[in-house]
């Protein structure tokens, strides 16, 4: 899958440390410059927070993203948790990219909500490519990767990752990991 550039991605990071270190997160829109990076712009809205830089974007809300494709189906009876997604600008060596990471709560044990979504995502045309019920340390986890011609998927489902206090009876944290297809 593809990522964000390391250049760009250490300076948004680097920028969301500054801006919560030094209070930015009360401000709705703030520039920085960076040298030899450039310019970085801080926006919030609500509960949602923007960091742009030389064409390449990151966000973060707990609801899903408004540019989410509609082409990747989401786990039929989902709950969004959080998200976090981005843009990556064209350079000479790579395409613009797209990247979201999204969490969901969903109905089920972790085996039960992986095959029903890896048959949701057969049936809308994505090919399975690995999909595995894994224990590590007492907790049960399905992860699933999956390919469109546009859309690399990878989709974990399990109990103790970044949400589980959010987590009703019976539910189970999906993490959806979905990027712009690398072939």
């Amino acid at each position: 899958m593809k990522k964000y550039t390391v250049r760009s991605s250490v300076a948004i990071a680097g920028f969301a440390l500054f801006a919560s270190a030094f209070g930015l997160a009360g401000c709705s829109n703030h520039t920085v410059h960076v040298p030899g990076v450039g310019s970085i712009k801080y926006s919030k809205n609500g509960s949602n927070v923007t960091i742009t830089s030389h064409g390449n974007s990151f966000s973060e809300s707990n609801s899903m993203p408004s540019d989410f494709p509609s082409s990747v189906p989401l786990p039929k009876g989902y709950q969004v948790l959080g998200s976090m997604g981005g843009n990556n600008a064209a350079t000479a060596s790579s395409a613009a990219s797209s990247y979201f990471d999204i969490y969901l709560a969903v109905s089920g044990t972790p085996q039960s909500a992986g095959a029903a979504y890896a048959n949701q995502l057969q049936s809308n045309g994505f090919t399975i490519s690995s999909q595995q019920s894994v224990n590590e340390g007492g907790t049960n986890m399905d992860i699933i990767e999956a390919k469109s011609g546009q859309w690399d998927i990878t989709a974990s489902f399990g109990s103790a990752q970044s949400y589980s206090s959010k987590l009703k009876a019976g539910q189970t944290e999906v993490g959806l990991v979905v990027s712009s297809s690398s072939s």
